[in-house]
């Protein structure tokens, strides 16, 4: 005979985290979020330095405007019949080859704005203005606090008996109470304490529950 409620100590975690690694190689240029501070998704979180990347775009255009100058003049000679239909094909070609190179090029440009992948807050910061950034180096960590998760272990005749309709009660060691839903419902045992991993999701729209407080759950049963 199991209890009416699961009760169960936990510490709330992030919906989500990750690490905003670079792209490109490049010296940061602009650092101005700061720690803790909240952001929305698109936000530069880390800028390198444009100058090179954006002289290429600048040679790039210049590619491009020449190439489909020679294109233009090939196929109106070409309609007059002054010329053969391979010249204004290659001159096509070269028009392709030079707006693909534009577009690499602004592709790379784009790479020197670290960006927030989702609205969060900006946790740790792993690069500073003046540091150069390899591909892959990290810019910083990002985490969604809304809603902010805590998980608990249910045992294997517990399982059967939650009831994801009921409203979840969660204490937090500061004394502030929360009411939760039950968002997910492990279907495979942990290999070390053969028990399932219930996730309960709390609205925390302001971040004002921070991730890793000491949390008392009471999660009701059938």
């Amino acid at each position: 005979v199991f209890p009416a409620r699961l009760s169960s100590q936990a510490a709330p975690g992030p919906d989500r985290k990750v690490t905003v690694r670079s792209e490109t190689m490049g010296t940061v240029s602009n650092a101005r979020v700061k720690e803790g501070q909240s952001v929305n998704r698109g936000a530069i979180l880390c800028g390198l330095d444009v100058e090179s990347r954006a002289a290429r775009i600048a040679e790039a255009e210049a590619g491009v405007a020449a190439a489909r100058l020679d294109y233009e003049a090939a196929r109106q000679l070409e309609e007059k019949g002054w010329t053969t239909s391979n010249r204004a094909a290659a001159t096509k070609a070269a028009l392709d080859g030079a707006e693909a190179a534009l577009e690499a090029a602004t592709i790379e440009l784009s790479k020197t704005r670290i960006t927030a992948p989702f609205n969060g807050v900006f946790e740790t910061r792993m690069a500073e203005l003046g540091d150069f950034l390899s591909v892959g180096a990290p810019c910083g960590r990002l985490i969604d606090l809304d809603p902010i998760i805590v998980a608990v272990d249910a045992t294997e005749d517990q399982l059967g008996a939650i009831d994801p309709s009921q409203p979840v009660s969660v204490e937090f060691a500061t004394g502030r109470q929360a009411t939760g839903t039950v968002r997910f419902i492990a279907r495979t045992a942990s290999a070390q304490t053969r028990t399932f991993r219930v996730e309960v999701e709390i609205p925390n729209p302001e971040a004002s529950i921070p991730a890793g407080l000491t949390a008392s759950v009471k999660l009701g049963l059938g």
